[in-house]
This record gives structure tokens, C-alpha cells and sequence, in this order.
């Protein structure tokens, strides 16, 4: 007999078992299956003992490979892609329109107040040109002022150059300012207008070094430094996401704007123009230097017409010859000379009488008033004398006219009286020169 539960073997009669002492009569548990078990981990080969023989070589003896260490070989995760990079365009800078606003504030109070001057009657043509350095020069130095500060608080660098680097887009900047200058002076001297742009003329009339010094400075330096910075380098880079189009035309509206001459409105949005397609194409860099080119081509006609020699100028029996400086006008129904700081002199013949008056009978009547030829002017009487000129002997006087300080010279012939009249401008030099003019004078 075995037992139900264990299997051992029992005796016949046996009511339990000895081995797992179960009663005969208790029902039999439950077999459940057998789980099997996870399989072991493989197990990796053990490293080769260091140094091992390698096998030898087809040919040559056997040579010795170092052991290499066990390395364990792990799956490597999947390649995440990075993340996508948005190129964002830089916001265009701010604020420049607010800063060339100002600046052609600047400029035009003190437009203004150089306009106040000019309607002071005791101001000569040369303290106006020293007035109009003075305030050039603030002027500028205020618009640099604001220029810098703005190009401080912003974070975009100006753009100098273009493809071609700095050398190159100068050298084209030269070229393109300097021939349209040169076209522009052969275009007025056609029409008979000679001296390049009248009022730089003007400021360096006088012919010395200091005068054209600081127009050099003001013209050739400041001017294009300064403008291109504001109109091109802030103005018109911040309208630029604009279009081209729309950059072009605020730029040069507002660099028109700035010269604050409504005659000459269309010349300079036409410059503005052709300087802000250079700034486009090739940056400060050539912009500038048509700028100052352009300008410096026009300094250099209005020095040479300054320094050129003076003219001599036959009439009525009158030679009159003036120093370098002085120019001839054409057409005038007399005499009349112009010369350094807007000088003046003009001489008229008066034919039938005083051509039996002594020039002592000529200062008396001068001094009583009964010269009707001298009517318009402030004469001052108590000036009056005789002087003695190359010519003949002559009656001098001071005098004014239109507010301005004037010389007055009567020369009697035998046949008609010479009146010579000088306005100064208030220049040293310009009453240098007519003292030499009344020695050079000649008469037939």
C-alpha cells in the first residue's frame, strides 16, 4: 500500500503515514504545475589573459597584441533632432526720425536769428561772415550732439562699407561727387555765373588762410560727416524695411528740408537722392565721400575765383583797374566792381557839369549840401577834403549808404565828373584795395 499523498510505501493496515503524516481518510491537495523559471543572463566571455599571442602573420614572425579591456556594449538611445531654430530679423532702430526732427529744429532757429541779424543795419557784410562761421560751427556741434546720443542708445551698427571694403566705395564715392560738381560749375559758367555756389564764394572772399580754413572745415568736413550720419546712416536706415523707395524719399525730403531754401527745394532732394542710392549700394563709407567731394569741388571754384586776378574795366573816359579778388558785372549801365565780403564799387559819369568847378568849390559844396548827385546818400560832411590822385585832384568823403559805411570820390575833368563809390562790407582789405584802385586810376 502506498500512500495517496507522499507515495511512500505503507503497510497494509496503516491508517496514517509515517512520512508526511497524512490521514488516509483527508482528501488530496491540489497539484498545481510547475512554473518554469526566467532563463539566467547570458554570461559574457571572460577577457583573453594580457599579453596573448596573436596568430602569426602569413609571412614575418608573430608579433605581441596588448590586451584590451572588457567593455560592455549598451544600446544607445534614439537621436532626438534639436530643436528648430527661428532666424528673427532684427527690429530696425528707433527714435532717428525724433533726432532729424530736432536737428532741422536746430537749424532753423538759428536760421532765423541769422535773418534777425541781417535786418541790423550796423552789422557789416564781414562781422555777418564771421557770425555765419560761428553758427555753422554750433550748429553742427549740437547735430553731432544728438547724432552721438542716438547712436548710443541704439543697438545697430552703422554700415560703413559694401562689398567692394572701404578703399573702393571711397574712391567711387570721389569720383561720382567730384564729376557732378564739375558738370554743375561748367553748367554755370555757361550761363555766366562763375564761382561755384555764391555763398561759399562769399565766406571765402577775403582770400586769407583762416577764411579758408574754416570753410574747409565747414564745407568739407562737418557737412558730410555729420549729414550723412543723420540722413543717411539714422534716417534712412530706419525707414528702410519700408522699401526702397519709401527710405529714399523721407531721406531726402528731410535733407531738403535741412538747407531750409525753398528755391532750391528740388536740387538738394535730388542730391539727397543720389547720396542715399550710394549709402544703399555702398555705404557710409562712399556716401561721405561724394558728399565731401562734391562740396570740396565747389570750395575749390569759389578760392579760385576769389584769388583770381582783378579786372580792368574801361568806361566814359575811365579806366579803372582793381586787384585779384575783384570781378567785373556784366551789363550793368555803369561801372560796378564786386570783391572780397560782398565789397561794392561803382563809378558814373556825369557829363555837363562841374567841369568848371575847382575841387576846393567842390568840397564847399559838398559840405553845404548842394551836390543833388549826393542826395542819397548820409554824407558826412565834416570828412570832406582834397586829395591828389595819379588822375588829377580829387574830393574825398566819408559816407552812408543804405545803412552801410561808404566812401564817396568826385573826380572833375574838362569834361564830365567821375563819382566813385565804395561800399566796404566793413573789410580792412576792401579799403586797401580801393586806395590802390584810385592810384591805378587813369582818364581821357
Amino acid at each position: 500500500m502506498r500512500c495517496p499523498h507522499c507515495g511512500s510505501a505503507l503497510g497494509r493496515d496503516a491508517a496514517w503515514c509515517g512520512l508526511c503524516l497524512a490521514r488516509f481518510d483527508a482528501p488530496a491537495p491540489v497539484a498545481y504545475a510547475a512554473v518554469p523559471a526566467y532563463p539566467a543572463a547570458p554570461a559574457y566571455p571572460a577577457a583573453p589573459p594580457a599579453p596573448y599571442e596573436a596568430p602569426p602573420a602569413p609571412h614575418g614572425p608573430p608579433r605581441t597584441v596588448p590586451a584590451q579591456p572588457h567593455q560592455h556594449v549598451s544600446a544607445a538611445p534614439y537621436p532626438v533632432a534639436p530643436p528648430a531654430v527661428r532666424l528673427v530679423k532684427p527690429p530696425p532702430p528707433r527714435g532717428a526720425g525724433w533726432t532729424t526732427f530736432a536737428a532741422i529744429g536746430v537749424g532753423a532757429l538759428t536760421q532765423i536769428a541769422f535773418w534777425l541779424l541781417t535786418r541790423n543795419d550796423v552789422l557789416e557784410n564781414e562781422a555777418l561772415i564771421r557770425y555765419t562761421f560761428l553758427s555753422a560751427l554750433t550748429v553742427y556741434g549740437i547735430v553731432t550732439w544728438l547724432v552721438a546720443g542716438r547712436l548710443q542708445m541704439q543697438d545697430h551698427p552703422l554700415r560703413w562699407r559694401g562689398s567692394w571694403g572701404y578703399v573702393p566705395s571711397a574712391a567711387l564715392g570721389l569720383a561720382v561727387g567730384g564729376g557732378l560738381a564739375w558738370l554743375l560749375l561748367e553748367g554755370a559758367k555757361s550761363a555766366g555765373q562763375e564761382g561755384g555756389d555764391e555763398r561759399v564764394a562769399v565766406l571765402v572772399s577775403e582770400g586769407t588762410f583762416a577764411h579758408i580754413a574754416v570753410a574747409f572745415l565747414l564745407v568739407c568736413v562737418a557737412a558730410p560727416v555729420v549729414e550723412e550720419l543723420l540722413f543717411r546712416g539714422l534716417l534712412l536706415s530706419q525707414f528702410r524695411h519700408h522699401g526702397v523707395a519709401v527710405s529714399l524719399f523721407v531721406s531726402s525730403v528731410a535733407f531738403s528740408a535741412w538747407h531750409l531754401s525753398l528755391q532750391s527745394l528740388i536740387y538738394y532732394s535730388l542730391a539727397g537722392t543720389l547720396l542715399g542710392a550710394l549709402y544703399l549700394r555702398k555705404g557710409l563709407s562712399c556716401s561721405i565721400a561724394a558728399h565731401a567731394a562734391f562740396n570740396g569741388t565747389l570750395l575749390f571754384a569759389a578760392v579760385s575765383y576769389a584769388m583770381a586776378p582783378g579786372a580792368v574795366v574801361t568806361r566814359d573816359g575811365l579806366t579803372l583797374s582793381s586787384p585779384s579778388g575783384w570781378h567785373a558785372k556784366e551789363g550793368a549801365p555803369f561801372t560796378y566792381l564786386t570783391g572780397p565780403s560782398g565789397a561794392e564799387v561803382v563809378a558814373v559819369a556825369i557829363p555837363g557839369r562841374y567841369t568848371d568847378v575847382t575841387p576846393a568849390e567842390l568840397v564847399a559844396r559838398v559840405q553845404t549840401g548842394v551836390v543833388p548827385e549826393l542826395a542819397a546818400f548820409e554824407v558826412k560832411t565834416d570828412t570832406a577834403r582834397t586829395v591828389d590822385l595819379p588822375a588829377g585832384e580829387a574830393v574825398r568823403v566819408r559816407a552812408v549808404a543804405d545803412g552801410r559805411d561808404a566812401e564817396l570820390v568826385l573826380l572833375p575833368t574838362p569834361r564830365r565828373m567821375h563819382l566813385l563809390m565804395l561800399s566796404s562790407g566793413g573789410s580792412p582789405r576792401v579799403r586797401e584795395d580801393f586806395d590802390e584802385m584810385l592810384n591805378d586810376l587813369t582818364v581821357r
